[in-house]
C-alpha cells in the first residue's frame, strides 16, 4: 500500500530529523501593525501530562526539565518521541516509532540551547536563526542522506486568532527554512502565553522533495511545491490542580468585525433584492465571496483511489481521479488531505478510525472514494472494494454499514461521501433534496445544522471507469464543478452542476441524499472555496 499525505515527505519515506549548531544572535526589526497590547512572555513550560489535540496529531507532555520537553506524539496513526528546547527547537532523542521500530538518537549541544533560550522573552523584534541537520532514513535498508538548514525565527506582530469561534491574543512567529540541497519553505506559528502553546501553525513548501519511486528519485507528484503542512488547536486537557496555564478565548469582535459584517449583509439584502425584482428567482449567492462573520470550520478531505487490484480486474482512472480531486482540494480549498493510493481494508479502516479519534465539531470531512463496488443482493447491501479484495469472499470488503456506522460516530458538523463506484446508490436513501432559497441567514444557518450526505455516481447500476479523458465521467464532472465554484455552495448546487454531464456522457443516473441512519439532521455540506 502506498499512503501519501500532505506533510512532511511523502510516498513511504521515513523521516527522522536532527537539530544542531550554529545559533545566530537576535537583530532588531521594526513591529508590524499594532494588535492586541502583550506583555513580553518568558517561557512558561507545560505541567507533565498535558495532553494538547491539534486536528491532525496529539502531544501528550511526558517530561519537563527547564527549557527542555520530551512529547508523546501521534501523528497519522504512528506514535512516537518528539523533543523540544525552547518550544520552537524541536529535534528527535533517542527516538522509537511504533510500529515501524527503529532507533536514532539526536541532540541540541548546550551552546545552541543556550542560544534557543536567548530567544525568550517572546516580544516584537526578537529574531533568531539557527542550523538544522536533517537526517533521512530512505528505503528498505535504512540508507542515509543529510541535508542542513538555515532556520529563521521572527516575531513579527501580535494578533487577536479565531479558533471555533473565540479569539485568542497570540504572538505571531514567521518562520522560513532553506536546505543546502534547495529545498524550502515558509511559514507561521501563533503562540498564546496564557495557556503557553502554539496554537495555529502553518507552513508551505517552496521546493518540492524528490521521493523514491521504482528504485530511482524523482519530485513528488502531488505533495511538493506549493503544499501545504498545517495545523490548529482543537483542545488542550491540563492536568487537574494546573494554575499557571489557561486558554480563555472571547467571541466579542471589534468595531471593524462589526462594519465588515454590515456591509456584507448590505450587499446581500441589494443583491438579493435586485434577483426577485428581475425574475422572481433567489439570487444567486453563490457570486458572493464567503460571508467572513461565519466559521465554517476546519475542512478535510480522505480521498481514496484503486486502479491496481490483487484479484480482481484493474482499473485505469481511479488514481488519476483520487491524485486530481485532492490537489484541488488542497490548492483551491485549502483542505487537509489524506491520500490512499490502492490502499488495502486495514489502511481503509484505519484511516476512518483516526478520523473518529482527531475530528471535533468544528470539523467537516468528505470521504471521497473511486474503485470496484459490488452489491450483495441477498443482503440488500453494498460494499467498496480494497485493492486486496477477493471475489465471493467479504473478509476484506467494506460495507456500507461500517461507512455509516463511521459517519454516525464522528464529531465533525459536516461529512459528505463522494463515491465513484458500481452500486454506491446503496449507501443513500431516496429522499427528495430539492433546491433552497439562498437568501438571507441561510449560509449560517446550514452551516450550523448536522449533515451526514452522499453523492454517488450511480444507483444499482454499474459505472464507467472511462469516457471522461484521462478522468470517469463523474470525476471529472466533480472536478468542473469545484473548479467553476469562485466563492461557496453547497452540495446541492455541486449535485445539480454534475447531474446533467454524467447521463449524457454514460448509462447512469447519479443521485445525491443523505446517508442512511447516520445521524443526518437537516444540513448541507458547504464548499467554500480560499479567497
Amino acid at each position: 500500500m502506498r499512503v501519501t499525505k500532505p506533510i512532511h515527505f511523502s510516498g513511504g519515506l521515513a523521516v527522522a530529523l536532527m537539530v544542531a549548531v550554529a545559533v545566530t544572535a537576535f537583530a532588531t526589526v521594526a513591529p508590524a501593525a499594532e494588535g492586541p497590547a502583550l506583555e513580553p512572555a518568558e517561557y512558561k513550560p507545560l505541567p507533565d501530562g498535558t495532553r494538547i489535540n491539534y486536528d491532525n496529531r496529539i502531544y501528550v507532555v511526558s517530561r519537563t526539565d527547564g527549557f527542555s520537553t520530551v512529547y508523546k506524539t501521534v501523528t497519522g496513526g504512528k506514535l512516537s518521541w518528539l523533543s523540544a528546547h525552547a518550544l520552537f527547537g524541536e529535534y528527535k532523542d533517542n527516538l522509537h516509532t511504533i510500529p515501524s521500530g527503529g532507533s536514532s538518537p539526536y541532540e541540541i549541544d548546550g551552546e545552541n540551547k543556550k542560544k534557543l533560550e536567548a530567544f525568550w522573552p517572546l516580544k516584537v523584534g526578537n529574531k533568531v536563526s539557527f542550523r538544522l541537520d536533517e537526517l533521512t532514513m530512505i528505503g528498505a535498508h535504512n540508507d542515509q542522506e543529510q541535508d542542513y538548514w538555515r532556520i529563521t525565527l521572527e516575531v513579527t506582530k501580535t494578533e487577536a486568532i479565531n479558533l471555533n469561534g473565540f479569539y485568542y491574543p497570540a504572538y505571531v512567529i514567521e518562520e522560513r527554512g532553506r536546505s543546502d540541497t534547495g529545498k524550502s519553505y515558509r511559514g507561521r506559528k501563533w503562540y498564546q502565553p496564557d495557556a503557553g502553546l502554539i496554537i495555529k501553525s502553518e507552513r508551505i513548501w517552496i521546493k518540492s522533495f524528490s521521493i523514491m519511486l521504482a528504485g530511482s528519485y524523482t519530485k513528488d507528484p502531488l505533495f511538493g511545491e506549493n503544499q501545504e503542512d498545517n495545523f490548529s488547536l482543537v483542545k488542550v486537557t491540563y492536568p487537574k490542580g494546573t494554575t499557571t496555564h489557561v486558554l480563555k478565548g472571547t467571541k466579542a469582535r471589534g468595531v471593524a468585525d462589526k462594519a465588515l459584517q454590515a456591509e456584507v449583509e448590505r450587499l446581500r439584502r441589494a443583491l438579493a433584492a435586485k434577483g426577485q425584482a428581475g425574475t422572481g428567482a433567489a439570487a444567486p449567492f453563490s457570486a458572493l465571496p464567503a460571508p467572513d462573520d461565519i466559521d465554517f470550520g476546519r475542512y478535510h478531505a480522505l480521498v481514496i483511489g484503486i486502479n491496481d487490484y490483487k484479484y480482481l480486474p484493474k482499473l485505469q482512472t481511479a488514481v488519476d481521479d483520487a491524485k486530481a480531486i485532492a490537489n484541488v482540494l488542497i490548492t483551491d480549498y485549502g483542505y487537509r488531505v489524506r491520500l490512499l493510493i490502492n490502499p488495502d481494508y486495514g489502511g481503509i479502516i484505519d484511516a476512518l478510525d483516526e478520523y473518529r479519534e482527531t475530528l471535533s465539531d468544528g470539523d467537516n470531512l468528505l470521504i471521497y472514494y473511486a474503485g470496484h463496488g459490488w452489491l450483495d443482493e441477498d443482503a440488500d447491501r453494498g460494499y467498496w472494494l480494497p485493492v486486496d479484495a477477493k471475489p465471493k469472499r467479504r473478509r476484506n470488503w467494506v460495507s456500507n454499514a461500517t461507512i455509516t456506522d463511521t459517519l454516525k460516530a464522528l464529531s465533525a458538523k459536516q461529512v459528505m461521501v463522494v463515491a465513484d463506484s458500481c452500486y454506491s446508490g446503496t449507501l443513500t436513501r431516496a429522499v427528495d433534496m430539492s433546491s433552497r432559497r439562498r437568501i438571507g441567514d441561510y449560509w449560517r444557518k446550514i452551516s450550523e445544522k448536522t449533515a451526514r450526505v452522499a453523492i454517488t455516481s450511480g444507483g444499482l447500476e454499474p459505472v464507467a471507469d472511462k469516457g471522461g479523458g484521462k478522468h470517469s465521467p463523474f470525476a471529472k464532472a466533480f472536478l468542473d464543478a469545484l473548479k467553476d465554484n469562485n466563492a461557496i455552495m453547497d452540495g446541492t448546487q455541486l449535485f445539480s452542476k454534475m447531474r446533467r454531464p454524467v447521463m449524457l456522457a454514460t448509462q447512469q443516473t447519479p443521485q445525491y441524499s443523505d446517508v442512511r441512519n447516520a445521524g443526518h439532521d437537516g444540513g448541507d455540506f458547504i464548499f467554500v472555496r480560499k479567497k
